[in-house]
């Protein structure tokens, strides 16, 4: 005799239409996972890093972003207000800086707001920071390629050939790249000068002042 409690239970089979209003609400979540997917790839995420990779070209080659925001600030305290800030007497350094700041201000719009917030605007400045200086690395590595293709393609080509993935051996180190290097002060050709100057002999120091010749001696 069978025992009906050992007897296998079957689930419930569901009827045809209600299976197709599964399916029907299925694709319409699917669908609806897609737009509000598309929605968010669409909308740009504000980098501060991002906005700083231009502002070594488009705004100011060497100030922090921090000089030049205090800038701003000096000159509104001293002129009590944004109307007069062209009004305030200034040297011509200070006057370069508040120019940058204008710059500045076009090319990445939001930092104003920030600027109200200590909090954010020092994060906002360490991140333009980051970008700006990214930025000159990326544009120093691809000037060191180029350079030193532009010099070994002259004739005659210097000896030795420059290496274009390798720093050393350039700079006064090398005759070609030294004579473009040595400042008109000193006469490149004369093997004397060529070994003070390597040399860091004290006559023969070379200072961001003087000026490059520019062309082999």
């Amino acid at each position: 005799m069978d025992n009906p409690t050992s007897a296998h239970t079957t689930d419930p089979v569901l009827p045809d239409a209600s299976i197709s209003a599964l399916k029907r609400r299925i694709a319409a979540l699917e669908e609806e996972n897609v737009q509000l997917t598309s929605k968010i790839s669409r909308s740009p995420i504000h980098s501060w890093t991002r906005e700083g990779r231009a502002i070594r070209r488009l705004v100011n080659l060497i100030d922090p972003v921090t000089d030049l925001i205090v800038e701003y600030d000096q000159r509104l305290e001293l002129a009590g207000g944004n109307e007069n800030l062209e009004l305030v007497e200034s040297t011509a350094e200070q006057n370069r800086a508040f120019r940058s700041f204008k710059k500045l201000i076009i090319w990445c719009p939001s930092l104003k707001r920030t600027m109200q917030v200590p909090i954010e605007l020092t994060l906002a400045c360490n991140q333009l920071k980051r970008g700006a200086d990214g930025a000159r690395g990326d544009d120093a590595n691809i000037l060191k390629f180029s350079v030193a293709t532009w010099l070994n393609e002259q004739q005659p080509p210097p000896c030795p050939l420059l290496l274009a993935d390798d720093k050393r051996g350039r700079g006064f180190n090398h005759d070609l790249t030294g004579s473009l290097l040595c400042p008109v002060d000193f006469n490149w050709l004369d093997a004397p000068t060529r070994y003070a100057i390597r040399d860091y002999h004290p006559n023969y120091a070379i200072t961001a002042h003087m000026w490059p010749r520019g062309n082999t001696c």
